[in-house]
């Protein structure tokens, strides 16, 4: 463009004055409009994956090898893989780790039943590699076996409250089987797959399965540590048949 063109370009701008004026407006407008649009989804998306990394899933997790194509007790860890699991990873900068037992099932109370995503947890670990705890809404966390904890959207769907019993059906390598429990605590989360789970210890978990091992071993970092580097490290030294 030379100079003659941009002299008149400019004139030509300016010959309307008014509506120069609101196209600059609304240009403007807009590209704000689109930029807090990104910021507010960004925000989003970040808060959401760190609730699933803090509250449920940890950094990262170990699994028996084809546990995803068939994800039931049976399929996933023996108790001597768990062992060899944890071994392998006490080299790499990590924080905690911690064994689950997970399977669904069936939470009955008096007033109902409903289908719920059963997780077998070592509550002193667990503590160390999630922030549940630090959701708690009433009560406590687990301790000793024969409790559980719920989300406050099952207790009232349900219509449980704190310190009454409840019971969980699950179906193991035996046949199907249940146990009472003592509801302890309740918790919140933003998370839909959190806000469907009982928490209850992991012998318990392995008393109502028939499974003595577990599904998954959930693994934390340190802030400022690389997830994908400890990830690439812990694959190239867990034993064979488990996957990161």
């Amino acid at each position: 463009m030379n100079l003659t063109t941009a002299r008149i370009a400019w004139r030509n701008l300016w010959r309307h004055p008014q509506r120069t004026l609101l196209m600059i407006v609304v240009v403007a407008f807009g590209s704000w409009v689109i930029l807090v649009m990104w910021g507010i989804t960004d925000g989003f998306f970040s808060s959401m994956t760190r609730a699933y990394v803090m509250e449920n899933q940890g950094s990262f997790q170990l699994r028996a090898r084809g546990y995803a194509d068939d994800p039931i007790p049976e399929n996933g860890l023996t108790p001597e893989q768990v062992d060899a699991a944890e071994a392998s990873l006490s080299g790499l900068r990590i924080r905690a780790m911690t064994p689950r037992l997970e399977t669904s099932g069936m939470l009955r109370s008096a007033y109902g039943t409903d289908g719920v995503a059963i997780r077998g947890v070592a509550p002193v670990k667990e503590q160390l590699v999630t922030k549940l705890q630090e959701n708690l809404t009433a009560g406590r966390y687990l301790a000793h076996s024969g409790e559980i904890l719920l989300s406050n959207e099952t207790a009232e769907r349900l219509d449980i409250r704190l310190g009454e019993r409840v019971v969980l059906i699950a179906h193991g390598e035996k046949g199907t089987s249940s146990q009472a429990f003592i509801v302890v605590g309740l918790f919140s989360s933003a998370l839909a797959e959190l806000n469907r789970t009982a928490l209850i210890p992991i012998d318990d978990a392995r008393a109502l399965t028939g499974w003595d091992g577990g599904t998954a071993i959930a693994v934390s970092i340190p802030p400022g540590v690389s997830t994908p580097r400890i990830v690439t490290e812990a694959r190239a030294c867990v034993p064979a048949g488990i996957e990161v």
